[in-house]
């Protein structure tokens, strides 16, 4: 999809959803247009603090691939526990723990570093979610569900639109960026 198209789309998209909300008496744009510059800001990652920090209620957007733009140095990742994992979106993260369940399809595993980070699941599942598939680079190492099987992931934090619940997720780029062992 041509930026042009995703720009307008997205316009599209948050002006239908703010249909009620007024312009300011003294404001050159309508909230839809600064959401809208917001949104693409945030997506873009702007220096040293990105501007998804002020985006309280943060729109889930699927994207399936992210480009560098530049041949600078790589992104350095920042090791967090998991409770504020869902202040860290669009962050690369290293985090790990105990897998507390691995989906019946192995398309995602759950860990918990003992936080017990409850994101609203059917299942009740403690941890951050760790998406295993649909993504650029597939996973292919095998990951046990034994519960004493321990798990180390870089990954993107993002968020997923999960049944109507919108959850916190790791996505790793790729096989190198799952450590497995008993540490």
């Amino acid at each position: 999809m041509p930026t042009v198209d995703l720009i307008i789309e997205l316009f599209c998209r948050i002006d239908d959803v703010m249909d009620d909300v007024p312009k300011h008496s003294q404001a050159k744009l309508y909230p839809s247009e600064i959401v809208t510059l917001g949104m693409l800001f945030a997506i873009k990652g702007v220096g040293n603090r990105a501007f998804y920090r002020w985006i309280n209620n943060e729109a889930v957007l699927s994207i399936q691939s992210i480009i560098s733009q530049t041949d600078g140095n790589p992104l350095g990742t920042l090791g967090t526990n998991n409770r504020p994992i869902d202040k860290l979106t669009g962050l690369l993260v290293k985090v790990w723990g105990r897998v507390t369940h691995k989906a019946a399809d192995g398309s995602y595993i759950y860990i918990d570093d003992g936080s017990g980070l409850n994101d609203g699941n059917a299942g009740g599942h403690l941890g951050v979610r760790v998406i295993l598939n649909g993504l650029v680079n597939p996973i292919t190492k095998i990951i046990s569900d034994n519960p004493a099987s321990y798990v180390a992931v870089t990954g993107l934090v993002g968020k997923l639109n999960d049944g109507g619940l919108t959850v916190p997720v790791i996505r790793p780029r790729g096989d190198a960026d799952i450590t497995m062992g008993g540490w």
